[in-house]
């Protein structure tokens, strides 16, 4: 794992080399480290801020993010109860994993970024959603520490609706367009009396707009399915206006109840997921363009004021190891990243991916800034900038600032 310079500890082994700007070896892999030795690496630490060591990350593992996503997969084929179960323990080891990291979005979740199928989305809304539904409890308990546990979100049912929060999706199809139409004419007169807008959904064709009608449906008839879990994906697609499917009144929604608001934090976590594509594929130009877009839905009614605030004031814009492409045409890895409510969110310490590294402290370095973040369009030139690096190291050429390696 990567640990910062200042918190080295006699006994920690190094997992990679470490060099200094000029080429000089302080470490190789395996070195255990003594006082001796850390003294003199953090002599260097203008240099030198971070440096891996063994030891297991205590972010969200990759190891959860794959049970998950293989057992969403097993869940949209068979909707059977043990694949239900299976999905709720994967979604439960991922909440027990956010509950015991206070910077859990700073994680390796990120990296499954440049992922878009089909499973891939609906796992990243749910570890953003539990993310910002621990932000949001905390910030219930500060405010009234004798709160009753039953007015926080739970991480388990917001975990489950987030990540079947779109699996009426499926249902596009016109052969399975007769289960889903009998399993909500079963439920609509009951819904009905809560959500008016309900009898107008178009079972004769699918909508996107009533995707989280369809979702909720399917989920109706699933014991093993809290619900709490069925009340926020029914409610996971609706805007603050009162002008969505279910045509909520404005008094319902502003309720303080944490299933109305788990929702509000699946639909932003949805959305902001969705722009985090597009900003990948290259459509939108930096994560600063992806705020201001959320700030924009925010203002318009698309999503909660409160809950947008969570994200912005909260969460690290480019969290660590984030991969971006720098407007010098260099590839490089976030390494220290600062809350979305600093003036300089945008502007995080990078490391250069090409031999010789070399940090780069965006606050300082005026001419340099991220254009986007990377995504598999860009595994060659991150290839051929490495492969470029290390002939350069050989014949003794160092680049300099600024130069595309």
């Amino acid at each position: 794992m990567v640990v910062n310079v200042r918190n080295l500890m006699v006994g920690m082994v190094l997992a990679a080399a470490i060099m200094t700007k000029d080429g000089k070896l302080l470490g190789k892999p395996g070195l255990v480290l003594d006082e001796r030795k850390i003294e003199l690496i953090k002599n260097r630490q203008d240099e030198i801020e971070f440096i891996e060591i063994e030891g297991e990350e205590t972010t969200i593992s990759v190891a959860s993010i794959n049970q998950a996503k293989d057992s969403l997969r097993n869940v949209k084929n068979s909707l059977s109860i043990s694949d239900v179960n299976d999905m709720k323990d994967a979604m439960n080891t991922i909440a027990n994993e956010i509950s015991k990291n206070e910077d859990a979005f700073e994680s390796n979740i990120l990296s499954y970024m440049h992922e878009i199928d089909t499973f891939a989305h609906p796992v990243r809304v749910a570890c953003l959603s539990m993310v910002i539904a621990e932000l949001y409890n905390k910030d219930l308990k500060t405010n009234n520490p004798n709160i009753d546990e039953k007015s926080l979100i739970n991480l388990e049912d917001i975990a489950m609706a987030a990540v079947l929060h779109n699996i009426g999706e499926d249902y596009k199809e016109q052969n399975k367009f007769n289960k889903i139409t009998k399993i909500v004419n079963v439920n609509i007169d009951r819904l009905g009396q809560h959500f008016p807008g309900i009898k107008d959904t178009p079972l004769d064709k699918y909508d996107e707009k009533y995707s989280s009608v369809y979702s909720c449906s399917i989920a109706s008839g699933m014991k093993n399915i809290s619900g709490n879990t069925k009340m926020m994906m029914l409610l996971s697609n609706e805007p603050e206006t009162g002008e969505g499917c279910l045509k909520l009144s404005p008094e319902f929604s502003k309720r303080k109840d944490p299933n109305i608001y788990g929702a509000k934090i699946i639909h932003m976590c949805d959305l902001y997921d969705k722009l985090l594509k597009e900003t990948i594929d290259g459509e939108k130009a930096s994560l600063e363009n992806v705020i201001s877009l959320i700030e924009y839905y925010s203002i318009n009614g698309e999503i909660n004021r409160e809950v947008e605030q969570l994200l912005i004031n909260n969460v690290k814009l480019y969290p660590k190891y984030t991969q971006v492409l720098l407007s010098t045409g260099e590839i490089a890895e976030v390494r220290k990243s600062f809350l979305g409510d600093e003036q300089d969110a945008y502007k995080p310490i990078v490391w250069t991916v090409a031999p010789p590294r070399r940090s780069i402290d965006l606050r300082y370095a005026r001419n340099i800034t991220i254009k986007s973040i990377i995504g598999k369009k860009n595994s060659d030139l991150m290839r051929q900038q490495i492969n470029s690096g290390k002939k350069s190291a050989i014949n003794g050429k160092i680049p300099s600032e600024g130069e595309v390696r």
